[in-house]
Formats: structure tokens, sequence, C-alpha cells
């Protein structure tokens, strides 16, 4: 009984050194994609607020049974940034839905602080029936600025090379 009691009392430091590697490795690689992501806002002006780049938080952990799972929180919207917003029509429906998010977008930006209500109100308007009729981004065709996505191959080669190098030791 001695002799299992040990065996995984091995096991469990195997195990948390693998982690606290993992942990080191894996977030060397999550970092410098954040920092990629970041520079991709900035390098495209779609920074305005600093509020989508603030958001920006890597959740990486490790299961149980050793799976590494990165997560990555930021801001609702970061969504539409990236792939862009089809036209979707102007209608009640579609307006109702999204004018609450843009006045909450316009409230955010430090640039567009409007001293009366009624001035906020009316730029939330005529953004939201600019998006609904035409879509978002302009100047990236419509189609997002892929301010994220773009480095997702890249991410996904670093991590598969900190497992590589782990398997290797």
């Amino acid at each position: 009984m001695a002799g299992l009691d040990n065996l995984l009392k091995s096991f469990d430091k195997k195990i948390s050194d693998f982690e606290h590697a993992t942990s080191d490795e894996y977030d060397v690689v999550i970092q410098e994609f954040i920092g990629r992501v970041k520079q991709n806002l900035e390098e495209n002006d779609l920074n305005a607020s600093g509020q989508l780049s603030a958001s920006i938080v890597p959740l990486p952990r490790i299961t149980g049974n050793g799976v590494v799972k990165i997560r990555v929180e930021l801001n609702d919207y970061w969504r539409d940034v990236d792939e862009g917003t089809k036209p979707m029509g102007f209608t009640k429906e579609n307006t109702a839905k999204m004018l609450p998010q843009i006045m909450r977008w316009i409230a955010n930006k430090p640039s567009v602080q409007l001293s009366k209500i009624k001035k906020r109100e009316t730029l939330a308007y005529l953004i939201t029936r600019a998006i609904l009729r035409k879509g978002t981004i302009k100047r990236f065709g419509y189609k997002g600025s892929k301010f994220l996505s773009s480095e997702l191959p890249g991410f996904k080669e670093n991590i598969i090379k900190v497992l590589e190098q782990q398997i290797t030791r």
C-alpha cells in the first residue's frame, strides 16, 4: 500500500511540475497573441475609446485530465469589429435591438461626449440607420477588420509548438 501512495505522490508531483511549466510557456504565447491583437486594433484605428483593447482578458487553464483550455474574453461587440456587420434592413425591430447598443457605445467613447442627451440619441439613431442599411465597416469593404481572427492561425501554430516541445522532453 505504501508503494501505491508513493506512486500517487510522485504522479501528483509530475502533474504539478507539468502544470507549472505549461502555465509559464503558454503564458508567453498567450501574451504575444494578445499583444498582436491589440496592435491590430491600434494600427487599424479601431480602438478610439481604448475599451475594446482593455477588455481583452486571456483565461488559460488546465483541466483535470490535462487538456489546456484557453478562453479569451472581450467586449461583446468584438465580433462586429472583426467580422463586420452585414446590412440587416432598416426596420423598427432591428432598430429597437441595435439602438441601445449604439447608445452604450457612444456613452463609452470619450471622443464622442455630446453635451445633450438628444444629440447623443440623434447620433445613435444615425449610426444605427447606417449600419442597418449598409453594414460595417466601410474601409474594410464591409467585411470587418479581422483584428482577432487573422491572428488565430499563428496562435494555434505557436500553441502546437509548445505542446510538441513538452512531449519530446
